[in-house]
């Protein structure tokens, strides 16, 4: 949203692949998540990852149990789990959930891989986005929430004794 102090805490994401393989249940998968600040990923309308969001149902407005930052904003952590592929077309899609209706960045990337070396889903698939405009973000570095990326003052700076300053 427009509003420096009222952020969209959810943004949906969703991708189609078609699958070759021998369909079944639990067929042994890793998947590479880079995400900021939580996420829930679901292959077919399961779900098969949760990190960083609290246990049982979520919605739009649930906000990630923590703030990802500095580094681990890039990171790309692996995660092994079970694929329910069927023969045709497969859907993943994945919900990424901020900490705070504040934040003013998000990070998002993530490859599904097969056991099989070999099998029709073995290269993975990458998602791409398009940003315009330069990054924007506090770029105060007195600030908690100081991002060292940006280019532009987004004008949502937060500092020591706010409730919401979760950084240093």
């Amino acid at each position: 949203g427009g509003n420096a102090a009222d952020k969209h805490i959810t943004t949906y994401f969703r991708h189609s692949f078609e699958f070759e393989g021998a369909p079944g249940s639990g067929i042994p998968g890793l998947i590479r998540l880079r995400r900021d600040d939580g996420a829930v990923v679901y292959l077919n309308g399961q779900e098969i990852l949760r990190n960083n969001l609290p246990e049982g149902p979520i919605n739009s407005e649930t906000t990630a149990l923590s703030t990802i930052e500095g580094n681990n904003e890039s990171q790309l952590n692996e995660y092994a789990v079970p694929l329910n592929l069927v023969e045709g077309t497969n859907v993943v899609a994945v919900e990424i959930h901020q900490a705070n209706s504040t934040s003013s960045d998000i990070s998002f990337d993530l490859e599904m891989f097969v056991e099989d070396p070999n099998g029709a889903c073995a290269s993975g698939f990458d998602w791409e986005f398009d940003f315009v405009g330069p990054p924007t973000g506090c770029t105060d570095e007195a600030a908690c929430n100081y991002n060292p990326l940006a280019e532009v003052d987004s004008g949502d700076c937060v500092y020591a004794g706010d409730p919401d300053c979760t950084g240093p």
